[in-house]
């Protein structure tokens, strides 16, 4: 269960979070809070795993308050939520050590689809910013790595080899429907609008290489 925590000044936008997040499998709201200085209160008698955070805030705005919380409980996760789109503000929070940043209007899905793994190394952000992420060196390659798993890189290479889903899952011992379902994640994950392009992007940025797809 991935206890979750909202904070944000604006009441509409904490329920309208709350909506989005209350259908996720295995999570549960346990906190909501309006300025930094708040939810640092609150953390002194509820456990939290994982902080959707505002950063700006009156009172004590996203970027002190993300400080303060990983000092204070280097455990929690955070993703940051913000109407910034510029490199320093993005900067910043990196380097604070959350483990993901949202525009406010991101694609709900995609934000869903980071709660969902916020316990992976992976770093999670809106997909509308991977030029900005990358471009900029504020993405390490090894980061952008660990958005595809061993399994997915697999099928990635088999499928450049001209192999079906069908034929990917007899070589693998998995089901067809196992394989379909990881090629539709990391369509969505990789922003693809198909999985040719999905090949493309592993070649791209040396998830896989063209002698793991002539081997």
């Amino acid at each position: 269960m991935i206890r979750i925590a909202i904070v944000d000044d604006h009441s509409l936008y904490r329920k309208s979070l709350r909506m989005l997040i209350s259908p996720i499998e295995n999570t549960e709201i346990v906190l909501e809070a309006e300025s930094g200085k708040i939810i640092l209160d609150k953390l002194q008698t509820s456990a939290v795993d994982l902080i959707l955070l505002d950063l700006q805030m009156p009172v004590m705005d996203g970027f002190t308050a993300c400080s303060v919380i990983r000092e204070r409980y280097p455990h929690i996760r955070i993703i940051a939520l913000s109407e910034y789109k510029d490199l320093e503000s993005i900067r910043e929070v990196i380097s604070l050590g959350v483990v993901g940043y949202f525009t406010k209007d991101s694609n709900p899905d995609e934000l869903k689809q980071a709660i969902k793994n916020s316990h992976t190394t992976a770093f999670h952000f809106e997909k509308k910013l991977s030029p900005l992420f990358e471009t900029l060196g504020l993405i390490s390659k090894s980061t952008f790595k660990s958005i595809i798993s061993k399994r997915q890189k697999e099928i990635i290479c088999l499928s450049a080899k001209g192999l079906s889903s069908k034929e990917i899952a007899s070589f693998l011992f998995i089901s067809p429907r196992t394989v379909d379902e990881h090629k539709r994640n990391l369509i969505k994950s990789l922003n693809c609008p198909n999985f040719t392009l999905v090949i493309l992007y592993a070649l791209k940025h040396n998830h896989i290489c063209y002698e793991d797809i002539e081997n």
